[in-house]
């Protein structure tokens, strides 16, 4: 994956010439517990990449924060959110998502 943001961050810079924001995002956590890296680095012939980027683990948010910031794009995932495995606050996502224009 960090090879994949480091190309995709390039792209995105070459493309539209604007400053970019990597940021991954995780859905479900790895079952092996491994690490998840923040920044990608290789070398080659003594010339060095380097690239930060920012990391966020879906079941570390806390799902009030969905419906207190009216987050709709992350009413699918209250299930998996921090908090979110209760069948009354999966409801109300259910219920927020049916009346989304």
């Amino acid at each position: 994956m960090p090879v994949r943001i480091y190309a995709y961050n390039a792209l995105a810079k070459e493309n539209y010439n604007l400053p970019v924001y990597p940021v991954l995002v995780n859905i479900l956590p790895n079952s092996q517990r491994e690490i998840i890296p923040n920044f990608y680095e290789a070398e080659f012939r003594e010339i060095k990449s380097y690239q930060n980027y920012h990391v966020i683990n879906l079941w570390e948010i806390d799902v009030n924060l969905v419906f207190e910031n009216k987050l709709s794009s992350l009413l699918p995932f209250v299930p998996i959110l921090k908090g979110g495995g209760n069948e009354k606050i999966v409801r109300k996502a259910v219920v927020e998502l049916q009346f989304l224009p």
